[in-house]
């Protein structure tokens, strides 16, 4: 489904906000900075189970997150 604000490009494909964004770049260090503070300022007002649950979702989303990289030096492919 298309997201609000992410026309087709020409031949149909998807336009990303992150498209010109590389990892090591300023652009992407300024993202997660921002992402960061959101993170934090949200973290202070909840109470000791929501930060907890955060917490574990924060572990969850970091495994993903190395499982999808370790994959790509690895060069697996996607088994479906």
């Amino acid at each position: 489904m298309p997201r609000p604000g992410n026309p087709p490009r020409e031949g149909g494909q998807r336009s990303h906000e992150l498209d010109n964004v590389s990892c090591g770049g300023e652009e992407f260090a300024k993202i997660i900075a921002d992402v960061l503070a959101l993170v934090d300022r949200v973290g202070e007002g909840a109470g000791a189970a929501e930060q907890a649950a955060m917490r574990e979702r924060v572990i969850a989303t970091s495994r993903y997150e190395w499982m999808f990289w370790d994959a790509a030096w690895r060069r697996e492919t996607w088994p479906v």
